[in-house]
């Protein structure tokens, strides 16, 4: 038994100005994403930031794909909002 359990407030994630537009807005977004082995052009729809082992991570609907995806935010080179569709 004991008292309550700290626990810490999660970092804050620096988004980039447009990716964090998106997020708010639930907008889709056209990135340039640099990958592990190759680079790529991709439609996603940002769901929410989170970080692992001090690496933050854009969680996202990848339209590509039509799956849910991990994006490295260090990895977004350029990115577009686009008009809902």
């Amino acid at each position: 038994q004991g008292g309550a359990i700290f626990i810490p407030p999660p970092a804050a994630i620096d988004l980039p100005d447009l990716v964090n537009d998106a997020l708010r807005k639930r907008q889709p977004l056209r990135i340039l994403y640099f990958g592990d082995t190759e680079n790529s052009e991709r439609t996603i729809t940002p769901k929410y930031p989170c970080q692992h082992r001090g690496v933050s991570y854009l969680v996202a609907h990848c339209h590509d794909l039509d799956e849910q995806h991990l994006f490295r935010i260090d990895r977004i080179f350029s990115a577009e909002i686009l008009p809902f569709t």
